[in-house]
């Protein structure tokens, strides 16, 4: 393209001086100089520490992964994480439910447990529960629902409804509920619950409250013990 250009500035130039008056083509044929023609276009340079054989390389394509040395990432895998992600997004966790660890039903009791209550306060019903292994005293119980929508509709009911609600009320240990969680936020999740209670006991009020996996400044502080 560079080589076609120069000729037709060339071209322009003996076209203006062959048809312009006397004084424009002097001026024209004294400033402006011919270009010169350009050289034969070399072949291109390959560096060698990327491909070492040259132009004798492989005609196979080279991607990016097996250049600098990454094990290529298997599909599989991905559409694994993919789909584990994607059931996570609509599951919650129930925290502190009781159990008996000896009843082989007790993921039937507590399946029926919170599809009562989904029931009663007109909430999406789960369709599984699973206790995941724990070594604490009650394995988290997780909630399975048809999509994050219901999720996030069951969350946000069973925070309006477990102070009043009979069934979550007289249960000897209070129970909270959150999301599924990946690692990674679980630890950020312990890390922020920890942050809230060791600044809230030394300060005797509730200076902070919990807010997803974070926290933030709570707008009304308790007397906190």
């Amino acid at each position: 393209y560079v080589a076609r250009l120069s000729k037709l500035v060339n071209e322009l130039r003996v076209g203006i001086i062959e048809t312009d008056p006397k004084k424009l083509r002097e001026t024209i044929a004294d400033t402006c100089e011919c270009i010169p023609d350009l050289p034969p276009i070399e072949e291109p340079m390959i560096i060698d520490d990327v491909f070492p054989n040259g132009t004798n390389a492989s005609p196979k394509p080279l991607s990016y992964a097996s250049v600098a040395g990454i094990p290529p990432v298997d599909p599989y895998e991905i559409a694994k994480a993919a789909s584990i992600l994607l059931v996570k997004s609509s599951r919650v966790v129930v925290e502190k439910m009781l159990e008996n660890k000896d009843d082989p039903a007790q993921e039937k009791s507590d399946l029926l447990f919170f599809t009562e209550f989904a029931k009663a306060n007109n909430l999406p019903q789960p369709s599984e529960a699973h206790r995941h292994p724990s070594k604490s005293n009650y394995r988290p119980l997780k909630l399975q629902f048809a999509s994050r929508t219901d999720r996030d509709k069951f969350l946000h009911g069973y925070y309006k409804r477990r102070l009043s609600d009979d069934s979550l009320s007289k249960l000897p240990i209070t129970t909270r509920a959150r999301r599924d969680l990946t690692k990674i936020e679980l630890e950020k999740l312990y890390e922020s619950r920890k942050f809230v209670y060791e600044e809230n006991k030394k300060a005797g009020v509730s200076e902070f409250i919990m807010y997803d996996i974070g926290y933030k400044i709570n707008a009304n502080p308790q007397p906190f013990s």
